[in-house]
Parts: C-alpha cells; sequence; structure tokens
C-alpha cells in the first residue's frame, strides 16, 4: 500500500516544481544557429544574402537616372550662363550710355548752350548758308543762349572756311587769321548769326577787313538777313563806339544796323547783326575768359 502511494507522491512533487524558463526562451541567436545546423548554411552566405536583400531594397527607392541629372546640370549652367551674359551686357550699355550723356563739351572762343554739327566737308557753299539760316529760324533756345555750329570733329582751316563763305574776302585777310574761329547763333531781340575770327596780327587783320568791306554784305548779306540793295544806293560802312570798342557798321533805309564789325581785343574780331548783340556777345566773351 505504501509502494502504490510514493509514485503519486513524487507525480505531485513534480508538479509543483517549477520549470525553468529557459528552456522555452528561443532568441534569435539560436533561430540562426537552428537553421545553419539543419541546412548547413555558413554564417557568410547569410551575410550575403542580407547584402543581397538591402541592395534590393534600394533599387526600389526611386532615384534620378544619370541621365536626367546631366540634363539638370545643363539647364541649370545654361541660365547660369545667359544671366552673366545679360547682366555683363547690361552693364556695357549702360556704361557706354552714361559715357554718351557725359559728353565731353568742345572748348570754343564764348561758351555756349547748344551745339550742333554743320559739317563744310562735301557741302556746298548753298548747303552751308541754307543750313546756317535754318538753325536761325527755327531756334528753339531762351534768350541769351548760343548756339554753337560746330563743323564737327574734323575742323577744317580757317582760311578755307573763309574762302568757303566768304569768296570777296581778299587773300590779306584770310591770312592773316589764326586757326581758332567759331560761328553761331545768338538768341536774342532778333535770333542773330555771329562770327568769331582770331588774329596774332591786328594790323593786317583790320586792314583786311577793310578792304573786304566792298564784298561783304554780298558775301554774308544771305545769312544776316540783309535785303537785296541797288546799286544806286550802295550800303557804306560807318564808325560807331560802343563800350570803349570802335565799330564799324551799316544800316538800312529805315536806320536800323543790319551789319556790325569790331574788335572784342587786339585778337578776336566779332562780326554780327547789331549793336546789341555785338555788346551781348562781349560780355560773354569777357566772362568766358575770367572763367579759364
Amino acid at each position: 500500500m505504501n509502494e502504490e502511494k510514493l509514485p503519486l507522491k513524487n507525480e505531485i512533487k513534480k508538479s509543483l516544481v517549477p520549470q525553468s524558463p529557459l528552456k522555452s526562451l528561443r532568441t534569435y541567436q539560436g533561430d540562426i544557429e537552428a537553421v545553419i545546423g539543419q541546412k548547413n548554411i555558413s554564417i557568410a552566405s547569410i551575410a550575403i544574402a542580407e547584402e543581397r536583400r538591402r541592395e534590393h531594397n534600394r533599387e526600389e527607392i526611386p532615384t534620378p537616372s544619370l541621365q536626367v541629372k546631366n540634363k539638370l546640370f545643363l539647364t541649370i549652367g545654361s541660365i547660369l550662363l545667359v544671366g552673366g551674359c545679360v547682366v555683363v551686357g547690361v552693364f556695357y550699355y549702360i556704361r557706354s550710355h552714361s559715357t554718351t550723356l557725359v559728353q565731353v563739351r568742345t572748348e570754343t572762343l564764348i561758351n555756349y548752350s547748344k551745339e550742333i554739327i554743320v559739317p563744310t566737308k562735301n557741302t556746298s557753299r548753298e548747303e552751308l548758308i541754307r543750313l546756317i539760316t535754318q538753325n536761325k529760324k527755327y531756334l528753339d533756345l531762351p534768350v541769351n543762349s548760343i548756339l554753337y555750329l560746330s563743323p564737327g570733329t574734323l575742323t577744317p582751316d580757317v582760311q578755307n572756311v573763309i574762302d568757303f563763305i566768304a569768296p570777296n574776302a581778299p587773300t590779306l585777310f584770310s591770312r592773316s587769321l589764326d586757326p581758332d574761329y567759331m560761328i553761331g547763333i545768338y538768341a536774342y531781340d532778333v535770333d542773330a548769326p555771329f562770327i568769331l575770327l582770331t588774329t596774332s596780327d591786328y594790323a593786317r587783320t583790320y586792314s583786311g577787313v577793310l578792304k573786304w568791306e566792298d564784298g561783304m554784305v554780298s558775301d554774308l548779306g544771305e545769312i544776316f538777313s540783309i535785303p537785296n540793295q541797288t546799286v544806286s544806293t550802295p550800303y557804306v560802312f560807318h564808325d560807331e563806339s560802343i563800350r570803349n570798342k570802335d565799330l564799324r557798321f551799316i544800316r538800312d533805309q529805315n536806320d536800323k544796323t543790319i551789319l556790325v564789325y569790331g574788335f572784342l581785343d587786339p585778337h578776336t574780331l566779332l562780326i554780327t547783326q547789331n549793336e546789341n548783340v555785338f555788346t551781348a556777345l562781349l560780355g560773354k566773351f569777357i566772362t568766358t575768359k575770367m572763367v579759364r
């Protein structure tokens, strides 16, 4: 009876003893070892398989192809190149434009308000006179302003100019002149043309201009709008003194001065339309010399 009870008691004790958890615990390392043991797979094979799996996953991520990248870089490079060219072009355009706006003024015997080119090369005498009278007629400058009629960059010799506009002037007169001269229009009570000539030989120039008086009206009449005079009553020059300057002038039938000339100083001869213009230009001449 006792022997039958002992096995039962032993079974009860075994059931009451707690089982160790280590036998039921499964690990990743254990699984790997089991696979290796069952299928004879090496650790190197597992590492290779794992690397292939990772590469496969990377291939599934969409990435731009090399061709697309090249096109993108080419497009960006082209945009930068075109933009750089545009910037450089705009810079040089503004620079050149600014240079056109800041032009160096031509130094003349009297300061002027505006300059226009009146070419004398390959131009007939009639065309030159027409250009002068046209600018006088349509002068749009304010009162007390001067329009400089520039011959251009290639300034012709003064003797050629005198021979061109004053064919009746004696050679003695034209050869006595210095290179500097100025032709312009002064805006005053009338828009009056003027001619400024320079000389280093006052005596020869004065003697030459006196001899020119017989043909001066014929040469300059159209420029200064002098009416044609009949042979029976020709124009005659008279003497006059203004501001201590000796002048020679002619008047029309209404006793209005229509042409006057005189020396502003011993080196500068002025030919213009009347005494008022002569006096105004004398003041500008003095002011210009003082500034310089």
